[in-house]
């Protein structure tokens, strides 16, 4: 009895653990009768089923129906043609619990037929597999999505070994290199490198090697199939020790296309678009590194030409800007083909070029190319159908070899140096060059310190409180010597130098466009005067109805904006007749800012204030302008009434221009008139009034007013 006892024990705990096991694995065994058809099924069954043993009675057709429909009936045939048949077989089907949930089941099986004196039966057991076909589901779905993504991705995906042998590729490498990926198994990746990169490649893949599972990236460019090179951005991750890789992966995105705007932007930076020279940037860094080496080696030596282009703005404004920009780009190839491939060739902007010549001997080298190119300049350019002759002032900096200390230290001064003795060569008349020395780098200063100066005075003028002054010279009847109108002159008492000259700051003032500020004031001060003279006619009725001021505009204010709604403004705040006002501009205004100038012309003329050409004769003396723009009055200048009575050409041109104002209903004043004389031959020739010394030089606002009234009351 104790054996039986023990042998009991170990088959219930046997059965125990049976038990234990199948409930871990999900497993339960089950027993059809096939005469009855009726189940015998294990506690592990119930539970896969959802069902109770208490109240659920396992029957073959009873358990089909827990199966979901579109597998019952297929369920059904394997069975039937096993309990037929016999054998084994094994099936997944899904089953539905009470509750609604779906599980999924692997069942084995095997119907035994032949054993004699045993029932007909099968047997087998049935598993859960629910979330071992979610894990492999989710397995498989990832596998397609991440084979999908290297398949169709944008990157490259390669697997080398240690040696750097590519032992798989993704399909994208014929999308960007052109090679299938049996092409290229089995060989050396440095194959496919370019020479440049080499170096790189080897340094990468020592530093991948040195330190697994962590990614390393950098920059290299591969062979296409077709020859060209293409740039990639490679990650290389060290997976030696991983089984399931076994190599080094690589990541490589194509970048060609942002090297090349990067390249561009780099070009951008260092080359002007226009003319593909040097841009400023360029320049200065290698003026800065001849700067250097001058301090290294006092024995070399450099020369810089600063060349700007003469009148170009005329081309500009008579043909365009777009015919303007050819020019440039023409101008900039002549510019190569006059220096040495050594030299460095730049546009500063604009019509400003700089040329470098490195390595210079002796002045005599400058002067040579400075003559070259002058000579070359002065060949017509053809340009769109336009034969263009242009020329340039050059100024020339040479920094010989040195004993001491070398004359610059940094490449703006050089420049600045060179912008100086440029415009030396322009203020001589152009079309030359000039070399720089003390004297001109005295001019740059002084310029320099009234520059400095006009500036403070235009502020303070600004502000109410003034340096400048205006005089103002009569106009009068060449008949009747009656005073017909002054012009205004601006006049400056600077504080430390004096009284200074107006040609010597008006042409400052036009280059640092002071002259807007400052010609604002003018206007306004000279309106003012104006009314005040108007106002003193009618308290003493003085009859000076007809009695006008003149006042010189220059090309920049006529170009700026707007400035027909400023001269609007400033008569509207001083109550003057438009009328009594007339503006005077030059020839070379005209021509300099071209439809800006004829635009504002009319603006001005439609407010009622007159236009008078000043300087006539001395400019470039088209009659297209006489024609084109709205010209009342034309002023002969001084040169010209010098030569009247001794020089029979001068008598011819001042009767010429006098006629030809006459046949275009133009008024003509004068200028310069200082004898009897030549009042007599002027009033012989049909002019109708004159202006200069003879009657009056420039008088202040109370002398103006008391000559006035000493000739209104004549």
């Amino acid at each position: 009895m104790h054996i039986y006892s023990e042998q009991e024990t170990a088959l219930k705990k046997s059965v125990a653990l049976l038990k234990e096991a199948q409930q871990l694995t999900h497993i339960g065994n089950w027993e059809i009768d096939l005469d009855t058809e009726a189940c015998l099924w294990s506690d592990e069954m119930y539970r896969i089923f959802g069902v109770s043993r208490k109240t659920y009675s396992p029957h073959f057709q009873k358990t089909l129906e827990h199966l979901v429909p579109e597998d019952r009936t297929w369920v059904e045939e394997v069975f039937q043609r096993s309990f037929h048949e016999g054998g084994n077989f094994q099936i997944y089907f899904r089953i539905e619990r009470p509750s609604g949930e779906v599980r999924e089941v692997h069942c084995i099986g095997n119907t035994d037929l032949n054993v004699p004196d045993v029932m007909r039966r099968a047997f087998g057991t049935i598993q859960d597999v629910t979330e071992q076909k979610r894990t492999q589901d989710a397995l498989r779905d990832n596998e397609r999505k991440f084979r999908a993504l290297i398949e169709n991705g944008g990157d490259i995906i390669s697997i080398h070994d240690a040696d750097g042998v590519m032992n798989y590729q993704s399909p994208s490498l014929k999308r960007w290199l052109g090679y299938e990926a049996e092409e290229v198994l089995g060989l050396p990746v440095g194959k496919f490198i370019h020479a440049d990169y080499q170096e790189i490649l080897h340094i990468n893949y020592q530093a991948i090697l040195a330190h697994p599972h962590t990614p390393v990236t950098f920059e290299t460019a591969f062979r296409h199939k077709e020859g060209s090179w293409e740039y990639f951005e490679c990650t290389g991750t060290n997976l030696l020790d991983d089984p399931t890789i076994g190599g080094i992966v690589f990541n490589a995105r194509n970048i060609t296309e942002r090297k090349q705007v990067e390249e561009q932007l780099r070009h951008n930076a260092l080359f002007d678009p226009l003319t593909s020279l040097s841009n400023r940037a360029r320049l200065l860094d290698h003026l800065e590194h001849h700067l250097s080496f001058k301090l290294r080696h006092p024995e070399s030596s450099y020369a810089v030409l600063f060349l700007d282009l003469d009148r170009f703005k005329v081309v500009n404004d008579s043909l365009g800007h777009h015919v303007g920009d050819l020019l440039l780009h023409h101008v900039a190839r002549r510019l190569e083909q006059c220096v040495r491939t050594s030299d460095i060739v730049s546009r500063l902007g604009g019509d400003e070029f700089v040329v470098l010549m490195t390595d210079t001997h002796d002045l005599a080298e400058a002067i040579s190319v400075a003559d070259r190119i002058l000579h070359d300049l002065a060949r017509p350019f053809e340009v769109e159908g336009h034969e263009i002759f242009t020329s340039a002032s050059i100024g020339v900096v040479l920094d010989e070899p040195v004993t001491s200390t070398p004359r610059y230290t940094n490449a703006l001064s050089v420049l600045r140096d060179a912008d100086a003795a440029m415009y030396r060569a322009k203020s001589s008349g152009k079309s030359r060059y000039e070399i720089f020395n003390e004297e001109i780098h005295a001019e740059a200063l002084a310029q320099h310190h009234l520059e400095n100066m006009l500036r403070k005075a235009v502020n303070l003028a600004q502000k109410g409180t003034t340096e400048f002054f205006l005089l103002h010279q009569p106009i009068v009847s060449l008949q009747t010597e009656r005073i017909v109108g002054f012009e205004s002159l601006v006049r400056w008492q600077q504080p430390e130098r004096g009284l200074i000259p107006p040609n010597d700051f008006i042409p400052v003032a036009e280059e640092t466009g002071l002259i807007l500020p400052l010609g604002n004031w003018i206007l306004a001060e000279a309106c003012q005067h104006m009314r005040d003279w108007k106002l003193n006619c009618q308290s003493e009725e003085l009859e000076c109805l007809d009695f006008t001021l003149s006042i010189n505009i220059s090309g920049r204010q006529l170009s700026a904006d707007h400035f027909a709604v400023q001269l609007a403004t400033v008569l509207q705040e001083t109550g003057l007749d438009p009328a009594a006002l007339k503006i005077e501009i030059t020839e070379s205004a005209l021509v300099e800012n071209g439809e800006k100038a004829l635009l504002a012309l009319h603006e001005c003329r439609k407010l009622g204030v007159k236009i008078s050409l000043d300087d006539f004769g001395t400019g470039y003396s088209s009659l297209s302008y006489l024609h084109r723009f709205p010209i009342d009055l034309l002023k002969i200048d001084r040169s010209f009434i010098n030569r009247l009575v001794q020089d029979a050409d001068g008598l011819a041109i001042v009767s010429a221009i006098i006629n030809l104002a006459s046949s275009l209903n133009i008024e003509v004043v004068a200028e310069g008139v200082e004898t009897r004389e030549q009042q007599e031959r002027l009033t012989e020739l049909g002019c109708q009034y004159g202006q200069g010394y003879l009657w009056s030089r420039p008088i202040d606002k109370e002398a103006s007013w008391a000559l006035l009234v000493d000739s209104l009351c004549r």
